[in-house]
């Protein structure tokens, strides 16, 4: 697998790639740029005209793992997911079998219904990426193979 194969001809413009920083958010990162760090590791990787980097966490996150669902406060995760289960109305099977996935689709639906204390923790990735973007990041460069 090889990022390239994802735009037809040279990259002409900068991309940014973003990770879950997750297991699989590093795979990812493995297989784009041949990447070594874990989960843990907070650099920029500038390949070309990609830049690759695994989200960076809330300062309150202490998880090693971190999703982007992660920015949306504890408050509206707990809201979604009470709903769920007031909406079974105790009958047991219709309790969701995956929550964590119908908390995800619910939370990609209602964005516009947000209020700013429900998208603050987006001010961390929000910042990252103007970092990037305005040159004041510092990348570790990656050799084509």
């Amino acid at each position: 697998y090889n990022y390239v194969r994802l735009f037809k001809g040279p990259i002409q413009k900068t991309v940014i790639v973003l990770f879950d920083r997750d297991e699989a958010g590093a795979e990812g990162m493995k297989k784009c740029i041949n990447y070594s760090g874990g989960r843990n590791n907070v650099n920029t990787y500038k390949q070309d005209n990609c830049i690759f980097l695994m989200l960076p966490k809330t300062t309150d996150h202490l998880e090693t793992d971190f999703l982007i669902e992660d920015y949306f406060s504890k408050d509206k995760k707990n809201e979604l997911a009470n709903n769920h289960i007031i909406n079974a109305n105790g009958v047991f099977n219709k309790y969701p079998k995956d929550k964590r996935q119908k908390i995800k689709d619910d939370l990609s639906k209602g964005i516009k219904d947000y209020n700013k204390t429900d998208l603050t923790g987006f001010n961390v990735l929000i910042e990252k990426l103007k970092q990037v973007i305005e040159g004041e990041e510092k990348f570790e460069i990656v050799q084509n193979d």
